[in-house]
């Protein structure tokens, strides 16, 4: 990972990281790198952190982290509210979607298999370290609706038509799904919806931002779901 900003939420979130690089003027006063358990740590120059980013204007410092292990599956979603996105390809779009969730108090979020990997730089940098925050649990969109059924947590789909957040309630537990960017959630989890929720608007956009989108949803949810 890379930037003053990232490398500083994962030393405060505990990450589990191998390697520092930074430059020489890097500012470490609040920061006591050195005492990081199993860190190794190296003061590059310009020139060797600009080989080793993959951004075209590298910040002052880059870590390496090891993965953690996939959170399991089989874990309850009785009682709260959590995200499934489905086939969500931006990067950008999954590091605001965390901080989101982050925002709203979502220890954990689900997601498709097939959507960006949550250490994409750009998911990482997008996040603002909530990544660290919130658990990324990958899941098959059959799974989800298996592990709903079981618990007996209705699913909420977003789409362009259908009940308005404005005049509903939440209600005290569900899992809201968001589409990817241009082809919306798949068929299988729009057939097993129990809910179809719109965000109700009155200009000429054709469409929101994902991220958006379940932005305004999980202030829908964090407003009314205690009601």
């Amino acid at each position: 990972m890379e930037g003053d900003r990232s490398v500083r939420e994962a030393i405060q979130a505990s990450a589990d990281i191998r390697s520092i690089y930074h430059l020489a003027d890097w500012d470490t006063q609040d920061t006591d790198i050195q005492s990081i358990e199993g860190v190794q740590v190296h003061v590059v120059s310009v020139k060797d952190l600009e080989r080793m980013s993959s951004q075209r204007s590298p910040n002052q410092v880059i870590a390496v982290l090891r993965r953690p292990e996939p959170r399991e599956q089989d874990f309850s979603l009785k009682g709260r509210w959590t995200l499934y996105l489905d086939r969500v390809r931006d990067p950008g779009n999954l590091g605001t979607i965390l901080r989101i969730a982050d925002w709203y108090g979502l220890d954990s979020i689900c997601c498709s298999p097939d959507t960006v990997d949550e250490y994409n730089q750009k998911v990482i940098q997008a996040s603002m370290g909530a990544l660290f925050r919130v658990a990324v649990i990958r899941m098959e969109a059959e799974d989800l609706i298996q592990a709903a059924k079981r618990d007996d947590i209705p699913l909420a789909v977003t789409l362009m038509e259908g009940e308005s957040i404005h005049s509903s309630r939440a209600g005290r537990s569900g899992i809201l799904i968001v589409g990817n960017e241009g082809q919306g959630v798949r068929e299988s989890l729009m057939e097993s919806a129990d809910r179809q929720v719109t965000i109700p608007g009155s200009g000429r956009a054709e469409s929101l931002n994902v991220a958006i989108a379940a932005g305004i949803c999980m202030d829908w949810i964090y407003r009314s779901s205690g009601e």
